[in-house]
């Protein structure tokens, strides 16, 4: 199963800078298989050697607002902010993987989102708090970021309306 990732209106590979956080995430459906491979140069993916089955696919990058495939025949996306806040297996759409082949062209466009960042502290002495969570929610959505040793928070790719 192979793909490319790309900005939307730029039309831009997205490509893993080493920090693994611009990826392509793969389940089969008795969730019992879970790859996840970074973004190579050109923003290509591939998870070569599948077995045969059925499996969700979504794609997710920093700064980006991720996309689970929704439909074959042409290729569909939709929303999916984090293999965290989406269910792939509720979200997307079965892939099959035949005994022979292999399944191309699943290429994904990903649209920038908001960017969301500061810092949690104590009220009485304004002592950094570390491992906290910073939730942003809306009635559909949820994001979750957690505190460094310093307090620091950012999250990314927030679509609109969260």
């Amino acid at each position: 199963m192979s793909g490319t990732i790309t900005e939307s209106g730029t039309g831009t590979p997205i490509v893993d800078d080493g920090t693994f956080n611009s990826q392509a995430l793969l389940i089969s459906a008795d969730r019992a298989t879970y790859y996840s491979v970074a973004l190579q140069a050109g923003g290509n993916y591939s998870f070569p050697k599948l077995r045969p089955g059925s499996y969700r696919l979504m794609a997710t990058a920093g700064g980006y607002i991720g996309k689970a495939v929704s439909g074959l025949a042409p290729v569909a996306t939709r929303d999916c902010l984090d293999a965290d806040s989406c269910d792939i297996l509720d979200t997307g759409v079965a892939i099959n993987v035949p005994i022979a082949g292999a399944v191309t062209g699943l290429n994904f466009t990903l649209e920038r989102g908001a960017s969301f960042s500061g810092n949690v502290r104590t009220a009485v002495g304004a002592a950094p708090i570390s491992a906290a969570r910073v939730t942003l929610t809306n009635a559909t959505t949820s994001i979750t970021s957690t505190t460094d040793v310093a307090g620091n928070f950012d999250v990314r790719g927030v679509p609109a309306g969260v």
